[in-house]
């Protein structure tokens, strides 16, 4: 459940004809609880051993367990339900088995805001104080009690070849031969942040026809601190790692290997995971300008942050244990379901180990130096009184989001070392993959590099004693926005009121690392892209009944009935988002097809890794080839020419308000969305360019939209 409480003191003092002073707090308390699906099973039920089983975290969430939220003035103890979990079974292509988690989610805000509003000649003054402290945590266990993954890897023909005739999870699955998994061990985080922001804001009557607007904002976000200090700090990546003292130097003469995650508040480090950011100086000017008694022109243009949400992350106090599930590339698996974690469940070390923690696995971290991100918004407009009580708006409205975060991969291999398997530059995928000497054999139990050989293209990595892990809030992005947006509006008269708007637009993001190697973000279109939209929403009152054309007898009985009578229709026409594409592939061509339909949304046809050209019609080339292994992504996020289907939709109302008496009356409506029943199946179709259906969508999968809806209302009012 949610439930939200809270208390507001607000006291409003005029201190002279042209000042007044207000001060408001408040403290509120939002709570949510969404206890999953809890069952009384036992991973031993599904053949796992009791050893396993009772290491798994989730009985430790569940039970006798009580978890104390000291949250701002006062302590509050949560009893949890108890249960245990089905293990959650992911089968690609299919639909998963099990339950996840739950979530408790408790916050408590207080909130101080001291305003002045003062009146001095041509100028309209506020300024004030918007102080906030938030105390929050968040309980989510995650996968504790065990994730397993299956694809069709394990049961293709070939490991090494992609092919769309061989290979089924679900005879994975039979064969007890996982692709992946987890055991999620979560940390209780218990945090706190500060926000102080003052501000002013004048309005400006230069004349009687112009005025200005001028404000100016500081925002100050103090970067999250977790109560006990259980966060990351920083990648140290130019200090030797101590995991080098164990390595047998007499197997591997001088071997060494730095970086290694820092700890908040741990060898003066600073107890955030960032540095707090302390020029988010926000200006604002509007201009509005009456041209005539029937004409206004607008502008503005202001700078605005984003409100910081990233709180680092907890390695080392959360631990996930990874499911090995090859050690020779996909040819052979290495654990499977009858007891996929032979080595146990990892527990959360916290600091304890130092730069040692996380050794084999991912230690994302967060960019020590994030700033806050901020948008310029900008627009310019002019307003028009036409004949016929008609009002026109016509404006040009952008923003640019700058500093936008993103995460970008740091232990990947450079593009040099990955044309050592690239087969286009001469290179060789089975020298990447072939298995060499181990210097971390028996040095990091529970990972894949605990064992005696390991692929030689780990040992390539700039971090060999770790797998891919990521640098978070990266102020590398940025999002730009253009649009020509029109509001057309009639004025109610003679019972219609017709409103419509109309946007011609193009959203641009670069956000996402196409190749950790690449140099920035790569640019394409946001998924939401539209670049048209047009709303149609006509109003009409029906002439009847009293104050009307027809029937007007203020007490009739039939003119009761029959008046009071409105119906509205809102049409929605758009153009479909932007389609995705896949990623394993280079684009040889232009995919797009005249007449596209469900079965074929775009051209399919594909050039095998091993040369075998399928799924080509009369007519047509090959517009995809399979991109081999060990080379770098060359196809954008989203098309800019292929977009996903999309269909008009029409919603109605019909509404009947009965006055009873002055200060009475009572209004009965009927609501239809999607009046027709138009189903749009909006989502991307299938993207795998080695699967039989490569390109299609099926309907049988479900609709995006909603069906029709009909709901009835009724209101009443004294």
């Amino acid at each position: 459940g949610k439930t939200n409480n809270g208390i507001v003191i607000d006291s409003v003092t005029v201190i002279s004809s042209a000042t007044t002073f207000n001060f408001r707090t408040s403290l509120t308390r939002w709570q949510e609880f969404l206890p999953g699906v809890a069952t009384n099973f036992s991973a031993t039920e599904w053949g796992w051993p009791k050893s396993l089983v009772d290491q798994l975290p989730i009985r430790g969430w569940f039970g006798t367990r009580k978890y104390p939220t000291r949250i701002l003035f006062y302590q509050r103890t949560a009893q949890l339900p108890g249960a245990s979990r089905v293990p959650f079974i992911a089968p690609e292509g299919y639909r998963s088995l099990g339950s996840n988690s739950y979530i408790f989610e408790p916050t408590n805000v207080f909130s101080l805001q001291p305003n002045f509003a003062l009146i001095r000649g041509r100028h309209s003054i506020k300024t004030g104080l918007d102080f906030r402290v938030s105390r929050f945590t968040n309980l989510r266990p995650n996968y504790a009690g065990g994730r397993l993954e299956f694809s069709r890897a394990f049961t293709r023909a070939d490991y090494l070849t992609q092919d769309t005739l061989s290979g089924n999870s679900v005879a994975s699955l039979l064969l007890g031969y996982p692709s992946g998994g987890t055991i999620d061990n979560q940390v209780d985080p218990y945090w706190q942040t500060f926000y102080y922001a003052p501000w002013v804001q004048d309005d400006i009557k230069l004349t009687r026809k112009l005025t200005i607007n001028l404000g100016l904002r500081w925002d100050f976000n103090l970067p999250p601190t977790e109560r006990y200090n259980r966060v990351n700090r920083d990648f140290l990546a130019a200090t030797v790692n101590p995991i080098s003292n164990l390595i047998d130097q007499k197997q591997f003469p001088g071997y060494k290997v730095s970086g290694g995650i820092g700890f908040a508040g741990v060898n003066g480090l600073s107890r955030a995971p960032f540095d707090p950011d302390k020029n988010n100086i926000q200006p604002r000017i509007g201009v509005a300008y009456q041209l005539s008694s029937k004409m206004v022109l607008r502008g503005g243009w202001g700078i605005f942050f984003m409100s910081p949400i990233s709180r680092g992350a907890s390695n080392g106090f959360s631990q996930n244990t990874p499911l090995v599930s090859t050690l020779d590339s996909g040819r052979t698996p290495a654990n499977t379901v009858n007891n996929p974690f032979p080595s146990g469940v990892l527990k959360p070390v916290s600091a304890s180990l130092s730069m040692g923690t996380f050794l084999g696995q991912s230690p994302d971290f967060s960019n020590p130096k994030a700033r806050t991100p901020y948008v310029h918004q900008f627009s310019f407009g002019i307003q028009r009184q036409l004949p016929g009580n008609i009002m026109v708006d016509a404006a040009y409205v952008g923003s640019r989001t700058k500093s936008a975060v993103v995460s970008r991969g740091m232990n990947e291999l450079p593009v040099d070392l990955l044309a050592l398997g690239d087969s286009t530059k001469g290179g060789n995928a089975n020298y990447l993959n072939t298995q060499v000497p181990n210097p971390f054999a028996n040095l990091i139990p529970g990972t894949a590099l605990n064992n005696s050989t390991v692929a030689r293209q780990q040992l390539l990595r700039p971090y060999p004693q770790f797998s891919n892990f990521n640098m978070m809030d990266r102020n590398d992005g940025t999002i730009w926005y253009n649009s020509f947006q029109m509001t057309l509006d009639k004025r109610y008269s003679h019972g219609l009121n017709v409103l419509l708007t109309y946007t011609l637009s193009k959203n641009i993001e670069a956000l996402s690392y196409l190749n950790a190697q690449d140099a920035a973000p790569s640019r394409t279109l946001v998924d939401w892209d539209r670049p048209h939209r047009l709303v149609v929403a006509p109003m009409y009152e029906l002439p009847f009944g009293p104050g009307r054309k027809f029937l007007s007898q203020p007490h009739g009985v039939v003119s009761r009935l029959v008046g009071g009578w409105q119906g509205v229709v809102t049409s929605t026409l758009q153009s479909g988002d932007p389609m995705s594409v896949p990623g394993n592939v280079y684009l040889l061509g232009d995919p797009r097809l005249d007449n596209p339909s469900l079965s074929r949304l775009f051209k399919t046809g594909v050039i095998d890794a091993n040369g075998t050209v399928r799924n080509v019609q009369a007519g047509e080339q090959p517009v995809f080839q399979i991109r081999p292994p060990f080379t770098l992504r060359t196809t954008p996020l989203r098309y800019g020419n292929l977009r996903n289907q999309w269909a008009n939709t029409y919603d109605c109302s019909l509404v009947k308000t009965t006055r009873i008496r002055e200060r009475m009356k009572m209004q009965v409506r009927i609501d239809a969305f999607n009046v027709f029943n138009t189903p749009v199946f909006s989502a991307d179709p299938n993207l795998d360019p080695t699967s039989s259906n490569f390109g299609k969508i099926f309907p049988d999968n479900g609709q995006s939209n909603k069906p029709r809806v009909i709901q009835l209302g009724f209101r009443f009012e004294y």
